[in-house]
């Protein structure tokens, strides 16, 4: 499978968020949007490296290979802003969750949803998974259908 880069997966992530909104929004990005001026950087939930989230996954009773296996899917992905992304950077999922939540007010957007859990099980990333993809077949249904 290919992996997309931060601006490819920052466009679904910002048309997902449309759909979340109702479309009564510019999204995350606006008109005048330049990519090298990015206000959000796409940020893994559960992240790249699990090491840090080895006591969560044994709490949660979870394998690390369940997670690791989602670790690229876009429902494992979410954005930040940027200050707040490094803050977060590999943090364990109750740090990580605590700095989100901290900020998610002022961003204002429905991609924090994974912030109202406690934790963040392969069985969640599935879930929103399913979310997320009817988001995206909502925005750009199949003519053919």
């Amino acid at each position: 499978h290919k992996i997309l880069g931060s601006t490819p997966t920052l466009a679904l992530l910002d048309a997902i968020d449309d759909e979340y909104s109702g479309s009564r929004r510019s999204g995350l990005l606006t008109q005048n949007f330049e990519y090298k001026n990015v206000p959000f950087w796409v940020e893994h939930i559960a992240p790249q490296e699990l090491r840090k989230w080895a006591s969560d996954l044994r709490t949660w009773n979870v394998k690390p290979e369940d997670v690791q296996s989602r670790k690229h899917v876009l429902s494992n992905l979410s954005v930040l802003p940027r200050e707040i992304n490094e803050k977060s950077h590999y943090k364990k999922y109750s740090e990580k969750r605590q700095i989100a939540l901290d900020s998610v007010d002022s961003m204002g957007t429905k991609l924090q949803d994974w912030t109202a859990n406690d934790q963040w099980t392969p069985l969640m990333i599935d879930e929103r998974t399913t979310e997320m993809i009817d988001k995206l077949i909502k925005r750009w249904p199949d003519p053919s259908s």
